[in-house]
């Protein structure tokens, strides 16, 4: 039970004072990497830094060493520092060893992480000014810890993302002691108490490295971020939009994470209980290190006893922090502040409010922070300097200055890492390297990175037209007008066509190719380019005038029935062989006028008698000769013949009149239409008897067929 108590009480003094998780406001900035996961998980995604191996970092916090007598599990213990009148050593240290993180596609990360803590520090005294009246004790633990983050929302100008991180615990040392009493003439008076993970047992190097489980706990955190210029930080990548994870995107971010929830337990300790009674020590007992000769009086006397494993629920330390962007030059303002309930069973974190400005740049950065330290209530302020993966700094540097400033606080670690990138995408078509399967080319998502260059649904590979869209049915081959011959290979691909003329077509299917049919909607001929002769003539029909009848070329195709040499179409009399002048129709008689119109065709008449001749009623002159008879009864026939031509008796008549003057010689045409040569015959006349009078005047009745003309020839000088 004293063993219980014991600790018990040392638990309820420690969660006053003994401040043993360390949040610095440095661990929150875009470059942190490893060490912001320290401080909320959720910082591993969209890191600037792509990946690094955290090499090692140690932080430590100094307390007074001639009060706290800081154990050696606390690194470094053994060095001091004078400041201001007291001399400091390392009371608490908190090493981050090997450790290694990588940003996945999509704003994923993920880290592995190794840590020891331990701290050494008086945590309670009595109201007596004896030194001996106190209680020292001393933790240590180690974890190996992975961590995973990621982005859980995103909308227009918010975006949200989640870590977490889950601990395997190692309990390396517990060591606490209890003593009352206090030192005479005679020697050591009082009560000694104590257990211990090993009793003087010295710090190992190897104890760093986690080994057995002791426990486990897990941190969260969220943050979120307000970016008023999303659309400058999008890209297309792998069929998503991702962010850029290059760039520092936003105008406020807002942190929150718990961290340490869970326990731990220190395995099979050894507890002593001893009292002293004038107990003979050394005449320099407890100058040098009060704890030490107290153990080592403890060790002597003191009874030994084995007890169960002790359990530590580990101090769960809620934070929350604010980071504004300051224009676009790399300044930005950080406030930090972390709470912690207080428990029994539980140790109370390193309670601080802090501002901090600070600049980063191409993973450069310095920064201020300004604390306030609520356990002690101090004001302090520290420096913080990255340069790539060396960084360095205090957060009390004031503490240099003043009997009233904090407590010093140092930390430094080194990493080696390489910046974010966006996914590589050599040729620029939003398909990642990792991905793409035609890496030079600049392709689809769809098609795996792959091009298409004609956008036919069809990757250039499998499509034998990568140039000209076209459908899967002909390997991506356009067949514009559906004649089952490929675009390129058809000469016509505007216009369906046969195989036969690549594709170029034949609309009136006489085997000739529109392109070399002179006649392409009318089936014809190859020896007329195409075009027909429907009546097989030997002329093409759009060059002959009778395209449906077979006829002669030299009558442009038409026939000439009678072979006059005019086409029928022109011929009025098709069946009768006649002459041009008459429109193809016969003149047997001669007399000018075709047969068809002529109503005596076998006799020279008069055109004005239809073709016929007038009755002639010619009376005999017994005066006259013969000969003279003759020539007027030819000369009634052969006036109505010969029309304008030369009479060839007419010389005799002449003569006759010239012979007998004052003779008359008449000559009577008679006849139904005798009266139309009036206008025919004094022509006639007039030219071929010149200087001969005559008359001809149309006489009624002088013949039993109606009238005629009278021709009078008289020779009067």
């Amino acid at each position: 039970m004293k063993f219980k108590h014991l600790l018990l009480g040392g638990i309820a003094l420690l969660s006053s004072h003994l401040g043993f998780s360390q949040v610095g406001a440095w661990q929150f900035n875009n470059y942190a990497g490893l060490q912001g996961s320290y401080l909320n998980p959720a910082s591993l995604s969209d890191s600037r830094i792509g990946w690094q191996v955290n090499l090692a970092s140690i932080y430590t916090r100094g307390g007074v060493k001639e009060v706290d007598y800081p154990s050696d599990y606390v690194l470094f213990s053994g060095t001091s520092l004078k400041l201001n009148k007291q001399t400091w050593a390392p009371t608490y240290t908190d090493v981050r060893g090997p450790g290694f993180m990588l940003q996945l596609p999509n704003s994923h990360a993920f880290g592995i992480t190794t840590r020891y803590r331990a701290a050494s520090l008086k945590i309670g005294a009595s109201e007596s000014a004896n030194p001996i009246n106190s209680i020292w004790e001393t933790e240590a633990f180690n974890e190996v810890a992975l961590s995973y983050a990621l982005p859980v929302f995103s909308h227009k100008n918010h975006r949200i993302r989640a870590g977490a991180t889950y601990k395997l615990l190692g309990g390396v040392f517990y060591d606490g002691l209890n003593a009352n009493g206090n030192i005479g003439s005679s020697g050591f008076a009082g009560n000694i108490r104590g257990a211990s993970s090993g009793f003087n047992q010295s710090f190992e190097w190897s104890q760093i490295i986690p080994k057995a489980n002791g426990g486990g706990a897990f941190d969260v955190g969220v943050i979120y971020d307000f970016i008023p210029d999303t659309e400058n930080y999008l890209y297309k990548m792998d069929g998503k939009e991702l962010y850029d994870v290059t760039e520092n995107k936003y105008l406020v971010r807002v942190g929150l994470s718990l961290l340490d929830n869970g326990s731990l337990s220190y395995k099979a300790l050894q507890a002593r209980d001893a009292t002293f009674n004038n107990h003979i020590v050394p005449a320099k007992f407890g100058e040098e290190n009060l704890v030490k000769d107290l153990r080592g009086l403890l060790l002597t006397d003191g009874t030994a006893q084995t007890r169960d494993n002790l359990s530590r629920k580990l101090p769960s330390i809620f934070t929350a922090n604010v980071d504004v962007r300051l224009g676009k030059k790399g300044w930005y303002l950080n406030a930090l502040v972390n709470s912690a309930k207080k428990t029994a069973n539980a140790y109370n974190p390193f309670l601080l409010a802090a501002l901090t400005p600070r600049i980063e740049k191409d993973g450069a950065e310095f920064s201020m922070p300004v604390s306030y330290w609520r356990d002690t209530k101090q004001w302090a302020v520290g420096i913080h300097v990255k340069l790539g993966g060396l960084f360095f700094g205090t957060e009390s540097i004031n503490s240099l200055f003043g009997s009233k400033s904090p407590a010093p606080t140092v930390y430094a670690g080194f990493s080696i890492q390489g910046w974010a990138k966006k996914i590589k995408d050599s040729d620029g078509d939003a398909v990642s390297n990792k991905r793409d399967e035609c890496p030079d080319l600049a392709g689809l998502w769809t098609f795996k990175g792959c091009p298409d260059r004609d956008g036919d649904g069809i990757k250039d590979a499998d499509d034998q037209c990568p140039e000209h869209a076209g459908p899967k049915e002909t390997n991506g081959c356009p067949d514009s007008d559906g004649d089952g011959i490929f675009d390129k290979n058809d000469a016509c691909p505007n216009a369906a066509g046969p195989q036969k003329f690549n594709g170029c077509p034949d609309t009136d299917n006489d085997g000739i190719a529109d392109s070399e049919d002179a006649c392409p909607d009318k089936a014809g001929l190859a020896e007329f380019g195409g075009c027909p002769d429907t009546d097989g003539d030997g002329l093409m029909d759009k060059e002959d005038e009778c395209p449906d009848v077979k006829g002669s070329k030299l009558l442009r195709g038409c026939p000439d029935s009678d072979g006059d040499g005019i086409a029928d179409k022109d011929d009025r009399c098709p069946d009768q062989k006649g002459s041009s002048e008459h429109g193809g129709c016969p003149d047997k008689d001669n007399d000018g006028l075709a047969d068809n119109a002529d109503q005596c065709p076998d006799e020279a008449g008069w055109k004005a008698l239809d073709g016929c001749l007038p009755k002639v009623f010619f009376k005999s002159d017994p005066a006259l000769s013969v000969t003279l008879n003759n020539s007027l009864k030819t000369l009634s026939t052969q006036l109505l013949t010969t029309s304008a031509n030369e009479v060839p008796d007419l010389t005799a008549i002449k003569n006759w009149l010239n012979e007998h003057p004052s003779a008359t010689l008449n000559v009577v045409f008679a006849g139904s239409k005798a009266e139309n040569l009036k206008a025919e015959l004094l022509p006639v006349l007039q030219k071929t008897l010149g200087s001969l009078r005559y008359e001809a005047t149309v006489e009624p009745q002088l013949s039993t067929n109606g009238s005629g003309i009278l021709l009078r020839f008289i020779n009067k000088p």
